[in-house]
């Protein structure tokens, strides 16, 4: 098993799957590190809510703005936690500088992979994981998810079918629920030296149609659509923004002004 996920680790390794991108002329003033959730790597799956090009792209033009080199993890969907850290350890590992530190920004699941490569496998180049829309303590939508694939029921098929979601490929969903991340919650605990801080994002306006639906299905209780605000905060609390799950990272007008707000207290956090 660790060999195989050597050779996975390698592979990636060799073909580049970190992207920085350079902007400013002070580009030493910060490194840093987006890590994406479980779509955010492969646009075939992210499809249906958000295209991959535009995951996370106001934050690279926000953090570029700052004169900060900031690149984008690829974190494939269809692996697990544990895999996904590995790839996230070597990508941060070439992203690094013997002189400056990375700071990670996560959303969904990769914070939790932020977490326990931090935590399990370490990465001392990381000294600031910063967070917003992550289920630290876990999501009913997890369960909800294992409960229609272990059952095949009308949902499972419909996903399958229909937005081309198979949820039984979905390996990483049963470590996302609650229960799960409480029985390991040693692999994920906070490791002394790194600065822990996350927002919440809680939808009041504008909310993603499908996500408002998807809530009120399950249901999810306030929060994103598919994170309660509850389970977000892992560390400092930096406070709640009017934003779902994918428009905390994405393009829309609508939300164009608060995420900015959003960018702006991960930027003072910063300092």
């Amino acid at each position: 098993m660790v060999k195989a996920l050597g050779l996975v680790v390698l592979i990636f390794g060799l073909l580049g799957m970190v992207s920085p991108e350079v902007g400013g002329a002070n580009v030493q003033r910060c490194r840093v590190l987006l890590v994406p959730g479980a779509f955010g790597g492969d646009d075939a799956a992210s499809g249906l809510f958000i295209q991959e090009k535009n995951y996370f792209a106001q934050y690279e033009t926000f953090f570029k703005s700052k004169g900060c080199l900031t690149g984008k993890a690829i974190l494939p969907a269809d692996l697990t936690i544990e895999e996904r850290s590995l790839l996230l350890r070597d990508q941060v590992r070439r992203f690094s500088s013997e002189t400056r530190s990375v700071i990670l920004i996560a959303h969904s699941e990769g914070g939790l992979d932020a977490r326990f490569a931090l935590k399990t496998l370490k990465m001392p180049q990381v000294k600031t994981l910063l967070s917003v829309g992550v289920p630290h303590q876990g999501t009913p939508l997890a369960s909800w998810v294992l409960q229609q694939r272990e059952q095949e029921t009308l949902a499972y098929w419909l996903f399958r079918l229909v937005f081309q979601y198979d949820f039984k490929k979905l390996r990483f969903a049963g470590e996302m629920t609650p229960d799960f991340l409480a029985r390991h919650e040693s692999h994920f605990s906070k490791l002394d030296g790194v600065q822990y801080a996350s927002a919440q994002a809680v939808c009041e306006t504008h909310c993603h149609p499908l996500l408002r639906l998807l809530s009120r299905w399950i249901p999810v209780p306030d929060g994103d659509g598919v994170i309660p605000s509850s389970s977000q905060l892992f560390g400092k609390n930096l406070g709640q923004f009017d934003l779902d799950h994918v428009s905390t990272v994405g393009v829309d007008r609508a939300k164009d002004q608060e995420r900015q707000r959003l960018l702006t207290r991960f930027w003072q956090e910063m300092q």
